[in-house]
């Protein structure tokens, strides 16, 4: 199924921590819900005159769902916050998009400091450190792109790398490439996952028929 994910609002802008999200507070920001529903909608139902999608991704029912980036963010890393892009947590994830190898990922952070490292947080120091970059997280960008004010831009880091090829020509495991996503990076997967059910991130699911696409465009 494609997938529209849409951000719940924080409290960040109210209360100096940044809680769970009841119902007042969803209808006190109900403009902005409803301008990421939109969004999120037109990603879950483009498929239908998308010409560079196969007739089989076409044919598959489109789903939206609510992410509380909050639970997210501490279900992951242990820490009940929006993320901001200068985060450690997202710097050493997001490097992992240029790279291949875990030696080039460490070079490229050894030696940074991420306070959510161990119980009182240290620097990174070794490749070993890749396995705790593996999850998504929530992260709300600077919006100093027209795209991203317009659409009301916010993102999940996924760490990890996925690769077509990542065995050599004996078929043996390559491994000094930077490992795969937890449960491939799907979120629906790692929101089963959980053992707590209180620390559920998604919600609010909403399934729209393929038959009903074009009527919604």
């Amino acid at each position: 199924m494609e997938a529209g994910t849409v951000p719940t609002p924080t409290l960040m802008d109210l209360k100096e921590s940044r809680g769970s999200i009841s119902t007042f507070v969803i209808q006190k920001f109900v403009t902005l819900v409803v301008q990421t529903s939109i969004i999120a909608l037109y990603f879950a139902v483009r498929d239908v005159k998308n010409k560079k999608r196969s007739d089989t991704e076409k044919v598959k029912n489109g789903k939206i769902s609510v992410l509380f980036v909050n639970r997210l963010n501490n279900a992951m890393i242990g820490s009940p916050t929006v993320l901001s892009p200068r985060d450690p947590a997202c710097e050493a994830r997001c490097k992992m998009v240029y790279m291949y190898k875990q030696k080039e990922w460490f070079e490229s952070v050894a030696g940074v400091y991420d306070p959510k490292l161990g119980r009182r947080g240290r620097k990174i120091k070794s490749t070993k450190d890749i396995k705790h970059y593996l999850t998504p997280i929530g992260v709300f960008p600077h919006r100093r792109h027209g795209r991203l004010l317009l659409q009301n831009s916010v993102f999940t880091i996924h760490g990890g790398k996925c690769l077509n090829v990542r065995k050599d020509e004996k078929g043996n495991e390559k491994k000094d490439l930077i490992p795969l996503p937890e449960e491939g990076g799907d979120l629906e997967k790692l929101n089963n996952g959980l053992k707590n059910k209180k620390e559920e991130f998604l919600g609010g699911k909403c399934i729209i028929p393929y038959g009903a696409k074009p009527e919604i465009l």
